[in-house]
């Protein structure tokens, strides 16, 4: 008897709930109507006016990320996206192209030369690791003989001072 009397409310309780369940439903989403590219459009009849917005639409020529719209309406002329206009490069933003390849002084009190040759006259000291630009290389000595590696550097210091050194105190390829 006490088995019956817990089980007759546990059996309402169930069917209480299948009837809810049953009763309520999601609803279904209906399918949305297939959207045509274009509608033909009837040929007018004489006692029908012309209508004022055209019937074809087209698709856009376009990229548009606006989810705000149906996908089939044309995107207004103010509206459309532009290419952005690339920014010209000029003389106030570019920087300037070295006059060569650059290098560094190696030792300290070494002469900038008015020519390349040992008694030439001197034209500034340069501080040792100076950063400078190598304008031209000479390969041969005093004498004329040539050699396996540069003799003489024409050099640009930043000041745009330009002078000679000998070919042992100066790295070049390096600083700049």
């Amino acid at each position: 008897m006490f088995f019956i009397r817990l089980t007759l409310p546990l059996v309402a309780l169930l069917a209480l709930g299948e009837a809810c369940n049953s009763s309520v439903q999601p609803e279904k989403k209906q399918p949305a109507p297939p959207v045509s590219e274009s509608r033909p459009t009837p040929a007018p009849t004489q006692s029908e006016p012309t209508p004022a917005v055209p019937t074809t639409v087209s698709k856009p020529n376009h990229f548009s990320l606006d989810t705000s719209r149906q996908a089939n309406q044309p995107m207004p002329d103010n509206i459309r996206a532009t290419k952005p206009e690339t920014p010209q490069l000029t003389a106030s933003n570019s920087k300037p192209k070295p006059p060569g390849p650059p290098g560094y002084i190696t030792q300290k009190n070494v002469a900038l030369l008015k020519e390349p040759a040992s008694g030439a006259a001197t034209v500034a000291p340069l501080n040792q690791y100076e950063n400078v630009y190598i304008l031209e290389t000479i390969f041969t000595d005093e004498a004329g003989r040539e050699s396996e590696y540069p003799t003489w550097y024409k050099v640009e210091r930043a000041n745009k001072q330009q002078g000679w050194v000998k070919g042992g105190l100066l790295n070049a390829g390096g600083g700049g």
